[in-house]
């Protein structure tokens, strides 16, 4: 399985990534959501996507939409994370498929 992470936080991005590397999910991390068609040209086949709602140069839920007007990922989960919690039933009716609440901490016990 292959993720791919669109998060304008680098530090962000790695938690999600280590996160997902322990579970045995490769990922790939997309910091400028505005490069992200140059990103996905030479791509691995994506499974699933955590998509940041907060971004500068373009907002979450633009992305959303570009994303799901592109076949490549018209049955792809996408899974909404904000520190804003109260958007939770927000991207559900949006068609996200679930939504985690920032900040991530990945504590490895």
């Amino acid at each position: 399985m292959h993720a791919l992470i669109i998060d304008d936080d680098s530090f962000n991005l790695g938690v999600l990534s280590q996160m997902l590397n322990m579970e045995g999910v490769s990922s790939s991390g997309v910091i400028n959501p505005v490069a992200l068609d140059d990103a996905l040209v030479d791509s691995t086949p994506i499974d699933l996507v955590f998509l940041d709602l907060e971004m500068p140069g373009i907002d979450g839920l633009e992305v959303f939409r570009n994303l799901k007007a592109d076949n490549r990922f018209q049955r792809v989960p996408i899974i909404a994370y904000s520190v804003h919690i109260s958007e939770i039933n927000k991207v559900r009716q949006l068609g996200f498929q679930g939504f985690i609440g920032k900040p991530i901490d990945a504590v490895v016990i």
